[in-house]
């Protein structure tokens, strides 16, 4: 999930990482996905549906947070560096 972040060239951003590694935008982006993921599901009650075993619990909150993280991503790209990647500057 951190393609279409680095593709708008976030590394620029002037942050300060997470234990001098990590960059606080992705942690954040992922880490609210994986929230949003959680929380749909339950809500949704779709934990329970065919009494599924804990794998296939994680696997189902997998599939619903890699297409949160990927929205959450693509969501982040800050407008301004939208806009100069799509003018060619």
């Amino acid at each position: 999930m951190s393609g279409p972040l680095h593709y708008t060239d976030v590394r620029s951003a002037r942050e300060r990482p997470l234990f001098g590694l990590v960059p606080r935008r992705l942690t954040g982006t992922l880490l609210i996905s994986l929230t949003v993921a959680v929380g749909t599901v339950f809500l949704w009650d779709r934990l329970n549906a065919g009494d599924p075993t804990p794998m296939e619990a994680l696997a189902r909150i997998t599939v619903i947070w890699a297409a949160a993280a990927l929205g959450a991503a693509l969501g982040n790209i800050p407008p301004a560096r939208a806009r100069e990647k799509a003018s060619g500057s």
